[in-house]
């Protein structure tokens, strides 16, 4: 289950989210999440194209890392996780 972090008192839950190869989402694309609390949260693309989700335990622990502007060649730890959630075409 994703690890909660707290951000300026309010709880963040990052979630690791495989998309389906035939999916080509470029950063900035927009994605809508629906249900990410439930079994089968749903996604849809920009051009409408509808996804349901399934969670699933990874093999080990996922780090969610963000490069430290201060030293180079290191990284800060954001987010740990032992879910993935992966979506196929609905």
């Amino acid at each position: 289950m994703p690890r909660v972090a707290k951000t300026n008192d309010v709880d963040v839950e990052h979630v690791v989210v495989d998309l389906p190869h035939d999916l080509d989402a470029l950063p900035g694309d927009a994605l809508r999440f629906e249900g990410l609390d439930t079994s089968h949260p749903k996604m849809r693309t920009a051009d409408g194209t509808k996804y349901v989700g399934r969670y699933v335990r990874s093999i080990g622990t996922t780090l969610v890392v963000a490069n430290d502007q201060e030293r180079r060649n290191e990284a800060t730890i954001i987010a740990t996780s032992e879910r993935r959630l992966k979506f196929t075409k609905a």
